[in-house]
């Protein structure tokens, strides 16, 4: 069976400004509060979730030992199948996101907050990003954004 790694941030970024600060990121995973998680590449991301949804993977989210791409990372949860993993088609515009194509203005509101993040944290992390291509909403519950 293969295994599909999911690095979860530890410490804030050097580009955020809250840089070296812990996330809580992995304590908030592991209570169920962060409900998901942001990755650039849709299109990778959901043939490795569709992958651990039919069985043939299992998802390990895992966390560097140390300085990120220079130490080893340790895993802190398994997902399989049966924890009901999803991802979703996220794509952001200035005022508003849409999910799979749908846009609802609550989203605004409980993206940032179901990603562990305040607004003004959640806007500052993905500022470095090119967020002109669709990136891929990862679940780790059955949450899912109502899309009714």
């Amino acid at each position: 069976m293969k295994t599909v790694f999911l690095m979860i941030a530890e410490y804030f970024p050097e580009n955020h400004h809250r840089v070296g600060e812990l996330t809580n990121f992995k304590e908030n995973i592991l209570l169920r509060k962060k409900k998901h998680t942001i990755r650039k590449n849709f299109t990778l991301w959901k043939h490795r979730i569709d992958m651990v949804k039919s069985g043939d993977a299992v998802l390990s989210l895992r966390q560097w030992s140390k300085k990120p791409y220079r130490s080893k990372h340790k895993e802190f949860l398994r997902l399989y199948a049966t924890d009901n993993i999803g991802v979703q088609k996220i794509e952001f515009f200035e005022n508003h996101f849409k999910i799979d194509g749908l846009t609802n203005k609550a989203y605004a509101e409980y993206i940032p907050e179901n990603d562990g993040l305040s607004k003004s944290d959640f806007y500052n992390w993905f500022s470095p990003y090119d967020l002109s291509e669709p990136m891929a909403l990862i679940h780790f519950t059955g949450f899912r954004y109502n899309l009714d």
